[in-house]
């Protein structure tokens, strides 16, 4: 079972307050002890230039090594309730029409100690917001009110960022899905957790480009005969199949222009991009309730045709 910790303990053990008892000052002593080579490596203009080890620590947080943060987040585990288990209550709820429909993502991040990753509670917009347009499910008026740092605080969560907006390439989605939760007035449905890649920072842009991942998820997705998917060719033989575009990298790009995406991309060697119209329904599954993602330059996300995911690859 995971361990899920938030910021609030991390950032008072961080901060060398002198309420501690004594237990708990060994305790920063062995963080400092495992985390001197983090802090020599990524804070020490941080400190000179006034910042501070605290913020440092927490810009830092997916990048350091594992003995940094095994001992950094073995002292906040005593102090941070468990995450809500979200996926435990989840309900399957079908999505039509999503192909151009635009929405966001709010992520409340929090660490797996038994394996060492950073994972989120995935948030997504789709079917809500506004009744007057469904396919503009995150008003830019919206979703500006919505202050992560904020949420960050009030969910005693490590980071919380803002994705999108985004927009939908597939026709229909299938998935397990929590409750409607209201942040700052923007509403959102929980729809997934994924593990973060080791080292990236997900506030970074473009950090995790063509870094797959696996997403915790029970999904079916389903591309129209007809249609045109939009895919990547990896060097290994793998066809990645776009399931989302962004509009944050790129603010001019929309479901109209995807047909000229390659043109964009700063695909690694080997990598190629094409379209396709297809003569027959693709339905896309998540494989023992996981699936397998990755996320372009300009913060696209695919999923993998890997065997039993695809009823036939493009």
């Amino acid at each position: 079972m995971k361990t899920y910790i938030g910021l609030t303990a991390a950032a008072l053990l961080m901060s060398g307050s002198a309420v501690f008892a004594e237990s708990k000052l060994v305790e920063l002593g062995d963080i400092a002890t495992a985390c001197a080579g983090d802090i020599k490596t990524f804070c020490a203009e941080d400190i000179i230039g006034g910042t501070g080890l605290k913020a440092c620590m927490k810009d830092h947080l997916t990048q350091l090594s594992g003995g940094c943060f095994e001992a950094l987040m073995t002292v906040v585990t005593q102090s941070m309730p468990k995450a809500t288990d979200y996926a435990s209550t989840a309900k399957d709820m079908t999505f039509d029409n999503l192909r151009g429909v635009e929405y966001c993502e709010l992520n409340l991040m929090y660490a797996d100690l038994q394996n060492e990753t950073l994972f989120t509670n995935m948030w997504n917009s789709s079917g809500l917001n506004n009744a007057a347009d469904p396919n503009v499910t995150c008003p830019a008026d919206v979703w500006a009110k919505v202050d992560a740092d904020a949420l960050a605080r009030q969910n005693d969560v490590l980071g919380v960022w803002k994705n999108g907006p985004r927009g939908w390439t597939m026709d229909t989605i299938t998935l397990p899905v929590g409750a409607v939760m209201t942040f700052d007035g923007w509403q959102g449905r929980w729809f997934a957790s994924p593990t973060l890649p080791k080292g990236v920072d997900p506030r970074d842009k473009g950090a995790s480009a063509y870094k797959p991942l696996d997403v915790e998820r029970s999904s079916v997705m389903t591309f129209g005969k007809g249609k045109p998917v939009f895919l990547l060719d990896a060097p290994d033989g793998t066809v990645w199949v776009l399931q989302a575009w962004d509009m944050t990298v790129d603010t001019s790009l929309t479901y109209d222009g995807l047909k000229d995406l390659g043109s964009k991309l700063k695909l690694p060697d080997g990598w190629k991009f094409r379209t396709k119209v297809i003569d027959q329904d693709l339905v896309i599954k998540a494989v023992n309730g996981k699936a397998r993602i990755m996320q372009d330059d300009l913060q696209g996300t695919f999923d993998a045709c890997l065997p039993g995911m695809c009823s036939f690859v493009p």
